[in-house]
């Protein structure tokens, strides 16, 4: 009988950011939520079509892309790093009032101060 060995990663894999400090990601990512995340930025890309100059594109759109690609690469890192990664700030006056996980809990928030 023949055999074969497998060896599977078991620390994280570290994106070093300098100054702004460090990801984790996940040693190995086989999940249907990869697979989930993979589709919804290949959707998001499709959008875009052949254009490649991103100025041509309309701002809902690239933001569009843009989310995608965060939320996926939020769902290969770690608890700790995703909250780093995926973290909207709302600001006001200079300085940090609130932050959420999503741009649309940020901005209504945000529109629910007074002043903004």
């Amino acid at each position: 009988m023949a055999t074969k060995d497998f060896s599977v990663r078991t620390e994280p894999h570290v994106a070093n950011l300098g100054d702004l400090g460090a990801l984790h990601f996940v040693p190995e990512v086989f999940r249907d939520e990869f697979l989930d995340g993979y589709t919804k930025v290949q959707e998001a890309q499709a959008a875009l079509g052949d254009e490649t100059d991103l100025t041509k594109l309309e701002p809902g759109t690239l933001r569009g892309v843009y989310g995608s690609m965060r939320a996926f690469l939020g769902t290969l890192m770690t608890a700790e790093s995703a909250e780093k990664f995926l973290r909207f700030e709302v600001i006001k006056g200079g300085k940090v009032v609130a932050h959420f996980r999503s741009r649309a809990e940020a901005e209504k928030h945000a529109g629910e101060l007074e002043g903004v």
